[in-house]
């Protein structure tokens, strides 16, 4: 059964940024962290700063964008372009010029994922199933990508179940917001294998170790009615207490816990997405990790979705 929560409007951020470039007026200049600020989060000045290194079209006033400090950034060529651009208009640096007119979409979508984050269940212990099955990405552009599907026996570690769905992308990557880029995918994929799917699915990402408690491997759970896992390569929030442990904490919240992976094996950051409690989460990631790098059923669905994106 599919979750009770949808997800909203997905919006277009480079067209919002051009929108919001497009006000700055001649003369004056503004920031990477204001433009992201006027986005909805500030956290997305380093996407801001590489859409923006990419623009060549000089209709958009991209010029008008400087450091915080003033300073500008590229290469030297851009640089004396640039520099050229806003001596031509006698830009003033400071003060940075701030009176966006902007709807906010990050804004938008932190407050949906604060919200969703109330619909997942976190407290509930499992087994270890009979099947673990994995979904993850693999990208064959920004903006197309191979989503996959790997299921495993979960005392022989065999592969017993595979597929893989070719998806656009329709958000970029800001940290975050990684479930507005990859959930569409990812639903997609599970309606294809919805007959079959694995009890217990291992998302390539963050399930509660997130600043809004909804990492995908949490959206996913929500929204598609599954029992997830989130896996994750990168500790988004959570501390161990007096700095040592695997538990993870956020004050008296356990969220989930660091699994050291040794010499052959990554550090991977473990944490439930919807279904299961925290100790049954990396209960069942530790007992289909093995040999490689990361658990059985993420290798596989990582394998499939690379083989198929080269293709």
């Amino acid at each position: 059964m599919a979750g009770a929560v949808r997800m909203p409007p997905i919006p277009d951020l480079p067209g919002e940024l051009r929108r919001l470039l497009a006000q700055v007026p001649s003369g004056r200049v503004t920031s990477f962290g204001d433009l992201a600020e006027a986005l909805g989060d500030v956290g997305a000045a380093r996407w801001v700063a590489t859409e923006i290194a990419l623009m060549r079209d000089e209709a958009i006033p991209w010029h008008r964008v400087v450091k915080r400090t003033g300073d500008l950034s590229g290469d030297a060529d851009r640089q004396r372009w640039q520099r050229q651009r806003l001596d031509a208009e006698y830009a003033v640096r400071e003060p940075l010029w701030t009176a966006f007119d902007s709807t906010r979409p990050l804004r938008a979508l932190a407050d949906w994922q604060t919200e969703s984050a109330r619909l997942a269940t976190f407290h509930e212990a499992l087994p270890l199933p009979d099947r673990v099955g994995a979904v993850d990405l693999s990208y064959v552009s920004d903006t197309k990508a191979i989503a996959a599907y790997a299921a495993v026996d979960a005392k022989t570690l065999q592969l017993v179940d595979s597929d893989f769905v070719r998806v656009s992308v329709p958000f970029p990557y800001i940290p975050g917001y990684l479930t507005f880029r990859e959930l569409p995918a990812l639903l997609a994929l599970v309606e294809r294998v919805r007959d079959r799917i694995a009890p217990m699915i291992l998302v390539d990402g963050s399930g509660r170790l997130h600043p809004r408690r909804f990492g995908v491997a949490v959206a996913l759970g929500v929204l598609a009615g599954l029992r997830t896992v989130g896996v994750s390569k990168h500790r988004l929030c959570g501390r161990p207490r007096g700095g040592e442990g695997e538990a993870l904490w956020d004050g008296d919240e356990l969220l989930g816990y660091r699994l050291d992976g040794g010499s052959k094996r990554r550090t991977m950051y473990v944490s439930p997405g919807s279904g299961t409690d925290a100790a049954s989460a990396v209960a069942i990631v530790r007992a289909v990790w093995r040999e490689r790098r990361s658990p059985e059923p993420i290798h596989w669905a990582d394998a499939i979705s690379r083989r198929e994106a080269k293709q």
